[in-house]
């Protein structure tokens, strides 16, 4: 074994060799960059940019002022606000894509950090006291590995030094993909399909995490759930907004005039 003092020169030495063998890409492209686990200057300046008009709690394309939208102000649980880091657009939609769906778990660490550089002075002014991730049921789990929302908050809540509690929400409604139904069918679809844990959210300040919403059927599902079992309030933070291509997926209320 060698003498401590040697130990950190010697290690140096042998990632300086690493890097030689094999240079580090970037995450998205595969260019050369300087460090492991950057974005190469072209990637990273050609990110989407942070949503700029949208409701402050449910995180829709609706007519709203700081107390949230029509909607929001109809409901009895509408979540208390909303964070988001980008558009969903190239090149981060595609990275999510691979993320998610070509079994790339390692991206996690990029793609969390990048929600955190665009959200943290956000999140740090919420008073939060856990955390939790918009749970996949199980069959999904499954067949994916792993719980991309999860991951994504497990580096959010290290940021935050606060817990994560992954058993907080379960959906134990196997529900269809979202990805071809209107607005009111995705409403419609994942209706019931949580459940939360009173005894871990009761009384909670909660940040409940997704990695992309798009008409927040989803997301809302969980909220309420989560209010109904004795949140004290809970905030949604999503990497990625989706705007919905067609007139059906709108969130009715007229102008998009709520900006962040």
């Amino acid at each position: 074994m060698l003498p401590q003092r040697i130990q950190p020169a010697a290690l140096r030495l042998w990632c300086r060799c690493l890097n030689l063998m094999f240079p580090p890409v970037c995450p998205f492209c595969d260019a050369q960059v300087a460090q492991n686990g950057r974005l190469c200057e072209v990637c990273r300046s050609a990110l989407p940019k942070q949503p700029d008009h949208y409701c402050l709690r449910c995180g829709q394309r609706a007519y709203g002022g700081p107390d949230g939208c029509l909607r929001c102000l109809n409901k009895a649980h509408a979540p208390n606000r909303f964070v988001v880091g980008y558009l969903y657009q190239s090149p981060l939609r595609e990275q999510i894509h691979r993320f998610k769906y070509r079994d790339t778990p390692e991206l996690s660490k990029q793609l969390g950090a990048l929600g955190w550089t665009r959200m943290a002075s956000q999140l740090r002014s919420i008073p939060l006291d856990i955390v939790v991730p918009l749970p996949l049921h199980n069959t999904k789990l499954i067949q994916r590995r792993f719980n991309q929302s999860a991951l994504l908050a497990g580096c959010w809540a290290k940021n935050l030094k606060i817990p994560m509690v992954t058993n907080g929400l379960q959906r134990f409604k196997m529900t269809q993909s979202q990805a071809s139904l209107t607005a009111r069918q995705r409403r419609d679809n994942v209706r019931g399909a949580f459940r939360a844990d009173s005894k871990q959210v009761s009384q909670r300040r909660i940040l409940l995490v997704d990695d992309v919403m798009t008409t927040g059927a989803t997301a809302l599902a969980a909220v309420q759930a989560l209010k109904r079992a004795g949140a004290c309030s809970v905030t949604i933070a999503c990497l990625a907004l989706a705007i919905p291509d067609r007139a059906d997926d709108a969130v009715q209320g007229g102008k998009h005039h709520a900006k962040h």
